[in-house]
C-alpha cells in the first residue's frame, strides 16, 4: 500500500514538473489585455414631414469595446493611464434581412483616468472615466457625439504561472483591471434624425483571461496535431499589441472571431467596417 502511494506521488510530481504557464510579468505590468461587452441602447426621433410629426422608436445593440491597459496599482493616488490598440464595435443584427453590420472605431489615442485611493495605500479598487472620441458615424445612428464613460477598476488574481522576470518562480498574476463603464450616447443625422440612450459595458472575465493566455507559454505538453492542421504553427504572442493585432488565415483577430461567434448566427451575412464607411 505503501508503495502504491509513493508511485501515485512520485506520478503527480512529475506531472507537475513539466505542466507550467511560463510568462513575463514585465509584459503583462507594462500592458495586459481587456475585454468589455455590453449594449448601446437608444431612443430615436425621425421627422416624419409628410405627416408633420416625429416618429419614435427604440434600438438596442451589442456592443464591445477592447484595449490594451497598463498596469493600475504601479501609479500613485490619481494618474493618466494609455489605453493601446482599443477599439469599439457595435453589432447592428438584422433577424429579417438575415445580416451584421458590425462598425468598428479604432483609437489612435485613448487615455482614462483612474484613482487608487490616498497615496501609500495599497489600491485594491478605484474609480475610472475616460472620453471616447471621433466616433464617426454609424449606419443606425448616424454622426455620433463624444461619448464620457465612467466605471471602476478591482484587482483579480488572474492567473499564476512560472515568472521569467522573477527567476522562473511561481507567480500569482495580480492586475488590477477596468471592470465596467457606463456612459450617456446621442447623435443625430442632418435635420431629421435624432438619437440618446447608454452605453454600459462589462467586463468580460472569461475572454479577457483567454486574450491574457495568449502571453503566457505553456509547456503542458497539450498541443495541436501538425498532421491535423496542416502543419500550421501557432506564433508566440508575448506582448498585448500582438496579441491584439495578430491576424488568423481569414484576416481576423482572436477580439474580431470572439464577436462574430457571439453575434453572428450561422447563415447570416456579415460586414464589418470601420465607421462612416
Amino acid at each position: 500500500m505503501k508503495k502504491f502511494l509513493a508511485l501515485i506521488v512520485a506520478c503527480v510530481t512529475v506531472a507537475s514538473s513539466v505542466a507550467a504557464t511560463v510568462y513575463s510579468s514585465d509584459e503583462f505590468m507594462t500592458a495586459a489585455p481587456v475585454m468589455m461587452k455590453g449594449t448601446l441602447k437608444a431612443n430615436t426621433w425621425m421627422l416624419n414631414e409628410e405627416a408633420c410629426a416625429v416618429d419614435k422608436a427604440k434600438a438596442s445593440f451589442q456592443a464591445y469595446l477592447a484595449f490594451c491597459q497598463p498596469c493600475i496599482r504601479c501609479i500613485e493616488c490619481e494618474d493618466t493611464i494609455d489605453l493601446t490598440n482599443a477599439a469599439l464595435y457595435i453589432v447592428d443584427k438584422n433577424s429579417k434581412a438575415k445580416t451584421v453590420d458590425i462598425t468598428v472605431v479604432e483609437f489612435d489615442a485613448l487615455e482614462a483616468e483612474v484613482t487608487t485611493g490616498k497615496a501609500g495605500k495599497s489600491a485594491k479598487k478605484g474609480d475610472v472615466v475616460m472620453t471616447l472620441e471621433d466616433l464617426g458615424t454609424q449606419a443606425t445612428f448616424g454622426d455620433v457625439s463624444d461619448i464620457t464613460l465612467f466605471g471602476n477598476w478591482n484587482q483579480k488574481t488572474w492567473f499564476s504561472g512560472n515568472d521569467i522576470d522573477s527567476e522562473g518562480a511561481k507567480v500569482s498574476a495580480i492586475m488590477g483591471i477596468i471592470q465596467k463603464l457606463d456612459g450617456c450616447v446621442d447623435s443625430s443625422y442632418e435635420d431629421y434624425f435624432w438619437a440618446c440612450g447608454t452605453l454600459a459595458l462589462r467586463r468580460d472575465d472569461s475572454f479577457t483571461k483567454s486574450l491574457m493566455m495568449a502571453m503566457t507559454d505553456d509547456t503542458k505538453g497539450s498541443v495541436n496535431n501538425p498532421f491535423l492542421n496542416c502543419g500550421t504553427v501557432d506564433p508566440e504572442l508575448d506582448t498585448c499589441e500582438q496579441v491584439m493585432t495578430f491576424e488568423d488565415d481569414f484576416g481576423y483577430t482572436m477580439v474580431q472571431n470572439y464577436i462574430l461567434k457571439k453575434s453572428s448566427p450561422k447563415g447570416y451575412d456579415v460586414d464589418i467596417h470601420e465607421a462612416g464607411e
